[in-house]
């Protein structure tokens, strides 16, 4: 269990190399809290001279001082804030790469899991969130705290009395705040939970209409929904009431306050002890140190809320990698498999997926798969990718056990055309060019394209090759993603060839490029064709059934 500590310390690993900016956002925020601080002095010298010392000359100099003051004031507050908040946006920015090449190199049951349950967009939020509130959090504790410093000196130096008096009223206003948002925090989480249980219930009223109208349980469904709602109702009325205390808790202060200051004043009305700019510059004094530790207040809310998005991160970041056991690398891969006795097992799962499966596949055999589910044809295509491991038994590439492998290596030797092929937000030719493929030339990426059927469609978008085909490929259709697909594997040009299911187009012509682009693509190397349905390519050498984790050899 990561403590608190600890995760701040890790966080201000990701600070350190902007110090310099941090530095500079420190400056600004310091002199703006002492511009402040100064306002209340230089006003109580300005309202003394206009209705007491009546300087003329004074008056101008120090109200061309408030002036000056609020200019310095503003600069050093636009320079403080734009300098915390490259700061914050920077080392966010760094939390975000380190998550994504942690993702990047996670185990393929882990990422399985973050797609599944939709966590990577949860991980964005918390990254969203720790930027917030480590700029709220850096920028209260030092312009805040700085200012509130600045007053309390400044009170007490006109007033020692009066100053200590506020300072024991802002401590029970603190005292009190903490005690207030930590209800809040509470009831909040209950105002949730009941919101989450009043959406399962329509949900599931929904989900089960048939079985509810059919047993007459509308009226069952209605009280049971009542009484949701009414939880929740109430969670909101707790939480609305807090609010409100806290605001007529902040007033009652603010009037204790101003109070305080008028009754401490009667007491020396005649010794001109208290002008009339010392009693201004005290109650605006007050008032801002008022506004100060209300922002103050809140850190308790954000650390909270820092403190769950940075433990939630760390998590992930402190997943261990996935782990590359393998030393033997293939020089010169001919593209023999063979499954020795494999099997596999989900923990889900009592019947094993894979069930003591044992065939070998010979260099450039062109082998159909058919009968496997989705479960089954995803856990066979990763046991043959080594993104999982065989329960029992082996495979053997070449006559080397891929757990032997390195990953680059094994990875090298094979291509895959997934059932939906997707494209990168990027242009078509380095979607055909991708990753390792990336210095392959123009001519190279041309001639796969071409003889994938893919250079048609390309020569007509407006740049060609160059063209940003879309997120996701959206700006291409299903089977012209399977095109650069195919040109992909094609100029990659692996001995070991993995389709996952054959397309099929909308028209006879397109259906026909499809196929023809397919049939020179298996051309010469090991082919694994998982289908459920029967294929249309030129040579099949065998076909085998898997049912109930068995697999069988078929007839052509």
């Amino acid at each position: 269990m990561i403590t608190n500590t600890q995760l701040y310390r890790r966080l201000l690993g990701y600070l350190v190399p902007y110090w310099k900016m941090f530095m500079l956002a420190l400056l600004g925020m310091m002199i703006t809290a002492l511009t402040l601080s100064m306002l209340p002095a230089l006003l109580m010298q300005l309202l003394d001279s206009t209705f007491i010392n009546k300087e003329l000359a004074l008056i101008k100099f120090i109200s061309l001082a408030i002036i000056m003051l609020f200019i310095v004031h503003s600069v050093a507050n636009y320079i403080g804030d734009g300098a915390i908040n490259v700061v914050g946006n920077k080392f966010g920015r760094d939390l975000h790469l380190a998550m994504f090449n942690k993702l990047l190199s996670l185990p393929e049951k882990y990422c399985a899991e973050l797609t599944k349950n939709n966590l990577n967009t949860r991980f964005i939020v918390h990254l969203n969130t720790i930027t917030h509130t480590s700029i709220n959090i850096i920028t209260i504790l030092i312009k805040d705290s700085l200012t509130m410093i600045g007053l309390l000196a400044w009170m007490f130096y006109l007033n020692w009395e009066l100053a200590l008096l506020i300072l024991l009223i802002t401590s029970a206003i603190i005292l009190i705040s903490r005690l207030i948002n930590g209800y809040l925090s509470k009831t909040s989480d209950r105002t949730l939970q009941t919101a989450r249980e009043v959406a399962k219930a329509a949900f599931d009223s929904i989900k089960n209409y048939q079985i509810i109208k059919l047993h007459g349980g509308q009226t069952q469904e209605s009280e049971r929904f009542m009484s949701k709602a009414e939880q929740m109702y109430l969670a909101r009325i707790k939480q609305n009431n807090a609010k409100a205390l806290g605001i007529a808790l902040a007033q009652a202060f603010i009037v204790i306050i101003l109070i305080a200051i008028t009754h401490l004043i009667t007491q020396q009305p005649y010794n001109n002890e208290t002008t009339p700019g010392a009693v201004a510059s005290l109650i605006i004094a007050a008032l801002m140190l008022v506004l100060s530790l209300k922002r103050v207040s809140q850190i308790n809310h954000y650390l909270l809320q820092g403190q769950h998005a940075l433990a939630n991160i760390f998590s992930l970041l402190d997943q261990k990698d996935e782990e590359d056991t393998g030393t033997a690398t293939i020089k010169h891969c001919h593209g023999e498999l063979i499954f020795d006795k494999v099997s596999f097992c989900c923990d889900t799962q009592t019947q094993p997926v894979l069930n003591d499966i044992s065939l070998t596949i010979k260099p450039g055999e062109i082998v159909v798969f058919s009968g496997m589910t989705e479960s089954g044809k995803t856990v066979f295509i990763n046991l043959i990718l080594r993104f999982l491991y065989p329960t029992n038994g082996r495979i053997l590439l070449d006559g080397h056990d891929l757990a032997s492998l390195k990953l680059t290596s094994l990875h090298e030797s094979i291509a895959l055309i997934p059932q939906k092929s997707s494209s990168f937000n990027d242009t078509a030719a380095i979607n055909i060019a991708y990753g390792a493929m990336k210095c392959a030339n123009e001519a190279q990426i041309t001639a796969a394209a071409q003889a994938a059927h893919a250079i048609d469609f390309i020569r007509e978008m407006p740049e060609g090759l160059q063209t940003i085909i879309g997120e996701y490929g959206v700006k291409l259709t299903e089977i012209q993603c399977q095109h650069i697909a195919i040109a992909r594997a094609l100029l990659k040009n692996s001995p070991i060839l993995i389709l996952d299911e054959i397309p099929k187009a909308s028209n006879s012509k397109a259906d026909h490029n499809l196929q023809e682009a397919l049939n020179t693509l298996i051309q010469g190397r090991t082919t694994l064709i998982i289908t459920q349905h029967p294929t249309t390519l030129a040579k099949i050498d065998r076909i085998f059934i898997l049912k109930n984790g068995s697999m069988t050899e078929g007839h052509l």
